[in-house]
């Protein structure tokens, strides 16, 4: 068995550097090109099933994938994103006026933010 893990196209607030978590954000038009671009790209492999969170970026990219396969996307509410609660919409530079620090001390989640933001591009 074969697991092809995809994450969902670019949305406006991922373009601004905002946290979305559970906020149901659509794929901007990029996003849209990316879904078509790996359904395309996926379109030499069968795939059996085609599983996504139930928010909408990841459903229509999933989707995309899906109708090159003639499957139907399967919802699975155990793949929603990460609550993030009061930090979604916010950018790294809003939190970090939000939450306070010892001087010298950076915010603990900074490193793992620029790496989320280095991997956002479809490969």
């Amino acid at each position: 068995m074969r697991i092809i893990l995809v994450r969902h196209g670019q949305t406006k607030w991922n373009s601004e550097g905002r946290v979305q978590g559970r906020t149901d954000i659509p794929l901007n038009a990029r996003g849209m090109a990316q879904a078509e671009a790996v359904g395309e790209w996926l379109s030499g492999r069968k795939l059996d099933a085609v599983y996504a969170s139930p928010l909408m970026r990841a459903h229509d990219t999933a989707k995309a994938i899906a109708d090159r396969q003639g499957v139907c996307v399967k919802l699975l509410g155990e793949m929603i994103e990460i609550d993030f609660g009061l930090w979604e919409g916010k950018t790294s530079r809003e939190l970090s006026k939000e939450i306070l620090y010892l001087p010298g001390q950076s915010a603990p989640w900074a490193p793992l933010w620029r790496k989320m933001r280095r991997t956002q591009r479809l490969r």
